[in-house]
């Protein structure tokens, strides 16, 4: 930030991942970076919703946790859209940017790598090699959903907990972890040292989730309503 100045420094969350570590991703570009430069990536959709008796709904927006990405980015009432993100890098606006990718199989089309390779510097965190890897300065792996706890919030509003079924490779962090890191190289703390922690700091700020806890989720969650 102080190399390209805070206006121009951004950070970009992902509808694949949890609540908690697009939450850090906030804090660690708006407090510790001191920008504002916040968007949101996720997989288009196609096709139509389908809802059956009984209520049983199938979405047609695959991405799992966009509702829950809006909300603790603060994206709820400001474009915080990739097409934006691009724009301002093609002109120049934005000249470091911190990317979540968790979109395995996922692909850009060559204009858009093409506008990203305008950066000066790119991190990227992925959970496998793509073509944003191909193209980073710094890549972070990370786990994917699997390899991970935390939280997400349905397009139902519904705040659900998912629960890690196997152990990440080697030294591999989830997102959360790397992002406390980075936060506490910055010189802040926020004193977390699990996923509850964190869930529970953001029920303390962000507008929707205060007055909940990691513990009052329970099995089946809470919906906001």
């Amino acid at each position: 930030a102080k190399e390209y100045g805070n206006n121009a420094v951004a950070g970009i969350g992902n509808s694949s991942a949890s609540n908690e570590e697009n939450f850090l991703l906030q804090y660690y570009i708006t407090k510790c970076l001191n920008s504002e430069n916040l968007f949101l990536y996720h997989i288009n959709s196609n096709g139509y919703s389908r809802e059956f008796k009984g209520g049983f709904r199938i979405e047609s927006d695959k991405n799992p946790n966009k509702e829950g990405a809006l909300l603790t980015l603060n994206l709820k009432d400001r474009d915080g859209s990739f097409d934006l993100l691009l724009e301002k890098i093609d002109k120049g606006e934005i000249k470091a940017l911190y990317f979540i990718h968790k979109n395995i199989g996922d692909a850009l089309d060559e204009d858009k790598v093409k506008v990203l390779q305008k950066l000066e510097f790119l991190v990227v965190e992925d959970v496998s090699e793509s073509y944003l890897t191909g193209i980073a300065d710094i890549v972070l792996p990370t786990t994917n959903f699997a390899e991970s706890d935390g939280t997400y919030i349905n397009s139902s509003r519904r705040v659900q907990r998912f629960f890690k079924a196997i152990d990440p490779p080697g030294l591999v962090k989830e997102g959360w972890e790397i992002l406390n890191m980075l936060i506490k190289k910055s010189g802040d703390d926020i004193n977390v040292s699990s996923p509850a922690d964190v869930f529970n700091r953001m029920c303390e700020s962000v507008e929707g989730l205060k007055g909940l806890s990691f513990y009052k989720l329970g099995d089946c969650g809470v919906n906001l309503g």
